[in-house]
């Protein structure tokens, strides 16, 4: 506790001492432009509620991955699970499943083409802003967005200058950071820009055995970008990212089986011990290629075609979190993504329209391989004493026991849509539109039987034949479509000049698919789940309230119907629409410039989340939903920055943020339940006056804060810590 206080007593003196000196640039509030509606306009202007990362904000903070900007996002949570594994929720809803023939219910948008999967953390580099939209967004962004959509825009090859930045960072915890983005104006109508990244960092805790890091970074990151302004009316943008994570993954047992066993994981111990095992690992590669042209002096067609390849090696990890050969997980993903949008805007006195069409495919495959080491393995597994010597009476061995289990699942979309906005009056707008899509969903899968003593002693103890993780079939296949027709109704008052008061409606749908399960051990049919509903509704105000006060506030009402739940079957996810869900809550974003000296901003959250009715199976148990809270829901978050312009060429910024308590399953687990947490984090830069030169010191989890990030129930629940105290200073050199 003394160390906290003599933290923050640092910083506040530091801050204090800094005050002293004149600031010679006044703090105005900044427009923050965004392309949320399709077209270029203030976010104060826009009848939804937006929190946006502007580019300047963005190197404030400097996300490595979407953790930074879940922090500052009110009404955005969510996790790393691993660096092959993120999860968004907005408004107490995201998807936890990583499974072939399941969808998202946040949307992941690159420079306006969807990543089908939050898969895998994409580094957040070169960016020139980031748009999280609340509310389903199917008409402005396109499918399984039922409840929000994040939007990330790069930094296009720059027409009018050319110029070179590089930025090198270090610090404890074996931080290191290298940094290039070159932009080259090859003529006055064609420019490339180049941009990489290296990025790692050491893990939360060693394997004591051999000194693996887990948990830890190793970011490879490369894109190239183009611009071609082929005539006036006619503009090219494209670019191509590679993007690559090695690193090895461990979570610790959070039901006390391994203190059972004697050994000491703590989440918070430096080290750990456990079986060591392989990296995982992502080499994606994406493509965008966007053409805009003018259509006369009303409209512009727009073409954007994008590609998405990802090889991942997820989950690589010791399941049963002791350092004895007991459960081990390996699972290799290949997917492969196309999409085509085609739209046109227009635009009069009165009205802004687009109407477009979209088509999209995807295919993924995904092989879990699981080895069990039958002793001791099975009276783990089983919670029982001397299963080896049972299997011995039937002429059974207890040995090595490998079970696999490989799915497919071919995915194809097309869409239709259209949003209109008309100015009632001068002050009153109306905004109508609509999305119809079809989904359709091919998905197979093979489990063989294993023939072994775990598979022995389960026909021997339910009568039939299974595998211990997935039921066994020799093929399963399952086929089906989906297609809804998916409104947006908003209005907006412009009270006066700088405030604007509005409503909206919005539909949410998110297709049906099906699970890595068949619908009974042995069958050829594999178990589907329908499509969800989202009824969403919100009210809203946003309003400068001088030249140095800024607050927008949005009061959200959710209705899901048919919602899909994820829950465990063994270490297998299993999707069913168990239940209705309503969440409802309140979402505040500040920002004040006092004294031309300080930039304070607030971003506040409270979530209602619970559900209404329904009924789902946890470790072979039924459980009445009803009053209970879904997954990532806390009730309370936010966040406090304030950053001191000391001068022009100086600043220091702190920033506290609380996250809440919550649940990571919903039948609300005791041991599935994180404590809430606090962070502190500060930063000091500096900057030389003709821009060439910076430096800055930069701390993240002063507090030294012991908190669990992520929890997931695998075999049983399991923990991961995170970060401790981080610190690193960095220089940059502009030219």
């Amino acid at each position: 506790m003394s160390f906290k206080l003599n933290a923050i007593a640092k910083v506040c003196l530091m801050a204090s001492g800094l005050l002293a000196v004149n600031a010679f640039a006044a703090l105005t509030l900044e427009e923050v432009v965004v392309t949320a509606q399709k077209r270029t306009e203030s976010v104060q202007d826009i009848p939804i509620a937006i929190s946006t990362f502007s580019e300047d904000e963005l190197r404030a903070i400097d996300p490595q991955d979407s953790t930074a900007i879940i922090a500052r996002t009110p009404g955005l949570t969510g996790s790393r699970d691993a660096d092959t594994q993120a999860v968004l929720n907005i408004r107490g809803v995201g998807t936890n499943a990583f499974a072939p023939g399941a969808d998202n219910s946040v949307g992941i948008y690159f420079n306006d083409v969807p990543i089908s999967r939050n898969i895998g953390n994409q580094g957040f580099m070169d960016i020139a802003r980031v748009e999280v939209v609340k509310g389903p967004q199917g008409t402005l962004f396109g499918r399984n967005t039922s409840s929000g959509a994040i939007s990330v825009t790069n930094n296009a090859a720059d027409l009018d200058e050319s110029s070179t930045a590089l930025r090198v960072s270090a610090g404890n915890e074996g931080q290191k950071l290298y940094e290039i983005i070159s932009n080259v104006a090859v003529s006055d109508d064609f420019a490339l820009r180049f941009s990489a990244r290296h990025d790692e960092r050491d893990g939360t805790y060693s394997n004591a055995s051999n000194g693996d890091e887990y948990n830890g970074r190793d970011h490879d990151q490369f894109r190239l970008s183009a611009q071609w302004q082929v005539s006036e009316n006619t503009n090219v943008l494209w670019f191509w990212e590679e993007f690559e994570m090695k690193n090895r993954w461990q979570m610790v047992d959070a039901a006390g089986v391994a203190a059972s066993f004697g050994i000491d994981n703590n989440p918070y111990n430096e080290q750990i011990n456990v079986d060591p095992q392989p990296e995982q690992s992502i080499d994606n590669s994406f493509s965008v290629l966007k053409v805009t042209s003018g259509l006369g002096d009303a409209m512009t067609f727009t073409s954007t075609t994008g590609y998405f390849d990802s090889n991942i090696v997820a989950l690589p990890t010791d399941a049963d979190t002791l350092p004895l050969p007991i459960v081990d997980f390996v699972e290799p993903w290949t997917i492969s993504q196309f999409s085509q949008e085609f739209r046109i805007n227009g635009e009069s006195d009165k009205v802004n329209w687009f109407v477009g069409a979209s088509y999209y495919s995807e295919d993924v495959t995904v092989r879990t391989d699981v080895t069990i080491y039958e002793d001791p393995g099975l009276d783990v597994l089983f919670n029982d004493e001397g299963l080896c010597g049972l299997a011995a009476e039937f002429g059974l061995s207890c040995g090595v026991h490998n079970e696999y289990n490989s799915a497919s699942n071919e995915t194809t979309s097309f869409a239709i849509y259209g949003d209109v906005q008309y100015a009632l009056s001068e002050d009153l707008s109306l905004t109508v539109g609509a999305r119809w899509t079809q989904d359709s969903k091919d998905a197979t899968m093979v489990s063989p039987l294993a023939d072994s003593t775990v598979t022995a002693l389960i026909g021997v103890v339910t009568g039939g034949a299974d595998n211990a993780i997935f039921h066994w079939t020799d093929g399963a296949m399952g086929d089906d479509s989906w297609s809804s027709l998916d409104p947006r109704v908003a209005i907006d008052w412009r009270f006066n000049e700088d405030t604007l008061i509005y409503a909206n409606y919005s539909k949410g749908f998110k297709s049906g698919g099906f699970n890595r399960q068949p619908i009974a051990a042995g069958s050829n049919q594999t178990m589907g789940f329908g499509p969800e509903e989202n009824n969403a509704y919100e009210v809203g105000i946003k309003s400068d309230l001088s030249d140095t006060a800024r607050i927008n506030a949005a009061w959200f009402f959710y209705d899901y119907s048919d919602f899909q739940l994820e829950t465990n079957q063994g270490a297998s996810i299993l999707i069913q629409n168990a239940a209705s869900l309503e969440t409802s809550g309140l979402e505040v974003d500040a920002t004040f410039l006092i004294g031309d000296i300080l930039d304070l901003r607030i971003a506040y959250a409270y979530l209602d989340a619970e559900f209404t009715s329904g009924t789902a199976s946890f470790a072979e148990m039924d459980v009445d939903l009803k009053g209970l809270t879904p997954s990532r829901a806390p009730e309370q978050t936010y966040s406090i920055a304030g950053t001191v312009h000391v001068s022009d060429n100086a600043k220091i910024r702190i920033e506290y943020s609380y996250t809440d308590e919550m649940f990571y399953t919903a039948n609300n687990d005791a041991l599935l339940k994180t404590a809430d947490y606090r962070l502190l984090s500060a930063r000091i830069d500096w900057d030389s006056t003709d821009g060439k030169w910076g430096a800055s010191v930069i701390g993240d989890n002063l507090l030294g804060e012991e908190y669990i990030s992520s929890m997931i129930n695998f075999l049983f629940p399991m923990q991961v810590p995170g970060m401790g105290r981080l610190m690193r200073a960095e220089a940059r050199y502009n030219f």
